[in-house]
């Protein structure tokens, strides 16, 4: 659905991507994950086509084949990839409805307001993220996890085919995490696209296809769940001792973290943790 290919880019004179390349498979979750810094925000950015390239190609899927996204205009980009940022900077407040009735820009005409449909189709996602009730509320009179929610429900009444997220759970509690996550698995079962940043290893690890890991701006491993969450992998990439077991209802990987490894020399090389471990890396990308 979406392919970057040697993507390099960055601010000013400082390139933050290297030449990264992955695809974003229609019909899967995948995750993106790595250090803070790794590029993870920036790479989302570039294959929205809202960040210009010093170099390499986003090609993303569209009628008759497939375009170059950073050559289509605005409105086309918008009908084929949705996205949802880490946190909004709002200059005035804005009532609910009104973000999420924004994600139909791509769908009338630029000069005429919200119909029906559109109307509609915003109460629809709305109701989908559980923030139906928050309609007439002031962007700035909910809670920073009601607002990310808010920001999910109008990426989804864009209705693209392809959803990019960035730390969607950052703000959100537990059994909210779980409903978020239900939900994006939902819509890639109907086919869409997702790819979601973020941080949390065990959620990535319950309901991603596949992993990316990003580190100094490259790819440092890819691939299904099942080969690339292990021991060693987890470790060398996060520069600390992680173990992994089995989660107790459904059997895959869990992360767990050793206090106190960070400082004390853990990381690249660390030992295999209880009951073996990961032979070695798999899935392995540098530096393409």
């Amino acid at each position: 659905m979406i392919r970057a290919e040697a993507v390099r880019c960055g601010y000013g004179r400082t390139q933050v991507l290297h030449g990264v390349s992955l695809d974003v498979a229609a019909g899967g979750v995948t995750g993106l994950l790595g250090p803070n810094g790794s590029g993870k925000t920036t790479l989302l950015l570039a294959l929205a086509g809202i960040l210009p390239l010093l170099g390499g190609r986003v090609a993303v899927a569209a009628r008759g084949g497939e375009a170059d996204m950073h050559a289509l205009p605005a409105r086309r980009r918008a009908r084929l990839v949705a996205c949802v940022p880490q946190r909004l900077d709002m200059a005035f407040a804005l009532r609910c409805s009104t973000l999420v009735l924004m994600g139909r820009f791509a769908h009338g005409s630029p000069l005429a307001g919200p119909d029906a449909a559109d109307r509609r189709a915003a109460r629809e996602a709305m109701r989908a993220t559980g923030v139906e009730h928050l309609w007439d509320r002031p962007a700035d009179a909910v809670s920073g996890g009601e607002l990310q929610r808010v920001l999910l429900a109008r990426a989804l009444a864009q209705q693209a085919p392809a959803l990019l997220l960035d730390e969607p759970s950052a703000s959100l509690d537990l059994a909210a995490a779980v409903r978020l996550f239900d939900l994006l698995r939902g819509l890639a079962g109907r086919g869409r696209a997702v790819l979601c940043a973020m941080h949390d290893l065990n959620l990535a690890a319950l309901y991603c296809d596949a992993l990316v890991f990003l580190k100094d701006g490259r790819v440092a491993c890819a691939g299904p769940v099942k080969d690339v969450f292990h021991e060693r992998t987890l470790s060398e990439i996060y520069g600390t001792d992680i173990r992994v077991g089995p989660h107790p209802v459904t059997g895959g990987p869990q992360a767990h973290f050793v206090p106190g490894a960070a400082g004390g020399g853990a990381g690249p090389g660390a030992g295999p943790g209880p009951g073996g471990g990961d032979p070695g890396p798999r899935g392995r990308d540098r530096g393409r």
